[in-house]
């Protein structure tokens, strides 16, 4: 359906381009990554709608930076020419069924100037109203003049579409699940329910059926003389509509009104609407932060939900592991920064590895500004008191991560790391010969300003428990943590239990407790 999106100064989008799956695709990135407004550049696209981008505003639509550049320009600078334009394109899959033989879509009236199918918006100085406006803009106290731009929304083929007559014969949802409309949805669902319990050839019987007993209520209340009527107006029951009991029906499901469930459970029945409302003429369903108020288990019912539907092509905003995880790695779209990065065009050894492990830790990688890379559950229960100790901060303060890896799979997060420029710093044993376990099989990073590989550089040291002990022998035989007469054994053996003990120490008191030298320099290193 959309093969790519092409942005140019929308929102943080100075200039970027995008390319979909046919299938499902998945936008994770930190808040501010720019996700969201992704899912909302293909919504005002498809909806053609001229009232929602005066609702939006062109000050909220157009890139800052673009806007700035302008106004900061030399007066005699300030040509028409060089005010910004706006424009978001939609490329659509020549191949797709519902866009190879509609030719409204196809043209070159597109950024590339190439024939292709597709639709966008573009924003641009609007010359045949206010040309003569627009060049009177050398002024020294100049305002953006966004009044006086035209708003387009327009096919490849030239020509203009809006949200009552568009050239894309296909329909498309779109749900922000932070703006659900709950008592709409509810409204919604209780509809679904009624037109599924009620044949359409019994709908007006009990309709009617409804009427004549509530008309039969009110004369029973008169008759008993508990109403009392005004000689003017008389008191009714409200049922003009064809569906006055469809309107006060309910719904209930455990002994719960539907009306009194919860977000999360409110969320959810948004999904399954969304979903029970595609039919063929949907080609795309836009989805942001799904996991929006949702439990574990919760979490789990909507992915079902969203499983069962491959017919459409998905789009999906999330932060949530467990939702790119389920819905496919290499179906992802990182985006960091002003870069973006899509797992299935890393290497083949590096995404096969990511797609058959646990996914959990390369999203909280992904979406950390600066990580910490350890091999062990022990220095991972140390890293953090560690990294307090020497820089009087912790981790989560300064925007770092720790995450632990597996030291076979280093190289597969700082493949990663490298294509996001992203500052990582590993953290590993030498395994009895450092030149050979970390200065060689590390090497091809020695060039990456951002990627740090530290080790104990005396072989002798050569896992985490044996550097700790003898940098900390005395201490560690003060503080008693084992009764085991050889503690170096004693904790090689028992690493997390050991490391567990020495941090409820150091909990108490760090006094005379020394950080081992290569953790403090990757500590000091990944702050600064």
């Amino acid at each position: 359906m959309i093969s790519k999106i092409k942005l140019k100064n929308y929102k943080k989008y100075d200039e970027a381009e995008f390319c979909f799956n046919a299938g499902r695709n998945i936008l994770v990135g930190d808040n501010n990554s720019g996700k969201s407004s992704l899912l909302q550049a293909i919504s005002l696209v498809l909806n053609g709608s001229y009232s929602q981008v005066e609702n939006i505003g062109l000050i909220n639509l157009f890139n800052s930076d673009s806007v700035d550049i302008f106004c900061k320009l030399p007066v005699v600078e300030r040509t028409i020419e060089k005010l910004p334009v706006l424009y978001i394109e939609l490329y659509f899959d020549s191949t797709n069924e519902k866009i190879k033989d509609n030719f409204n879509l196809y043209g070159k009236h597109n950024s590339e100037e190439r024939s292709s199918f597709g639709v966008r918006l573009l924003v641009e100085p609007n010359l045949e109203e206010y040309e003569n406006i627009l060049l009177a803009l050398s002024d020294e106290s100049m305002t953006f003049p966004y009044e006086y731009y035209g708003v387009k929304f327009q096919s490849f083929c030239g020509a203009d579409y809006n949200s009552y007559s568009k050239p894309h014969k296909f329909k498309y949802h779109y749900l922000d699940t932070s703006l659900v409309d709950t008592k709409k949805e509810i409204d919604k669902h209780i509809s679904m329910i009624y037109e599924k319990s009620i044949g359409k050839d019994n709908q007006a019987k009990i309709n009617h059926s409804f009427r004549q007993m509530s008309d039969d209520f009110i004369k029973d209340m008169i008759n008993q003389g508990i109403l009392q009527q005004d000689e003017e107006y008389k008191l009714l029951v409200n049922n003009n509509s064809n569906t006055s009991f469809k309107d006060k029906a309910t719904v209930k499901n455990s002994g719960v009104d539907i009306r009194n469930f919860g977000q999360g459970e409110k969320v959810l029945l948004s999904v399954r609407n969304m979903y029970s409302a595609v039919d063929e003429k949907v080609g795309v369903v836009l989805i942001e932060e799904p996991e929006n108020h949702l439990s574990f288990l919760k979490m789990h019912t909507l992915l079902d939900y969203i499983n069962r539907n491959n017919e459409t092509q998905l789009f999906i905003s999330t932060h949530s592991n467990m939702i790119a995880s389920r819905l496919g790695l290499d179906n992802c779209t990182i985006l960091h920064g002003k870069k973006q990065l899509k797992l299935d065009k890393l290497d083949k050894e590096t995404v096969k590895f990511f797609n058959k492990t646990s996914n959990q830790n390369i999203l909280n990688f992904i979406l950390s500004n600066r990580s910490i890379l350890v091999e062990g559950d022990s220095e991972y229960i140390l890293l953090e008191k560690m990294y307090e100790i020497v820089n009087s901060s912790n981790p989560s303060q300064d925007e770092v991560m720790v995450v632990s890896v597996n030291g076979l799979s280093f190289k597969r997060y700082l493949n990663v790391a490298k294509e996001l420029n992203k500052k990582v710093v590993v953290i590993t044993d030498n395994d009895g010969d450092y030149q050979k376990n970390v200065v060689e099989r590390y090497q091809e990073y020695e060039d990456c300003k951002e990627i740090k590989v530290l080790s104990q550089d005396d072989s002798s040291m050569y896992t985490f428990e044996v550097s700790l002990f003898n940098q900390n022998q005395d201490w560690i035989k003060l503080k008693r943590i084992t009764k085991s007469p050889n503690i170096q054994d004693w904790m090689l053996n028992n690493k997390s239990e050991s490391a567990i003990r020495i941090l409820e120490k150091l909990e108490d008191n760090t006094d005379g407790f020394k950080v081992p030298d290569y953790i403090r320099q990757a500590v000091e290193w990944i702050k600064n």
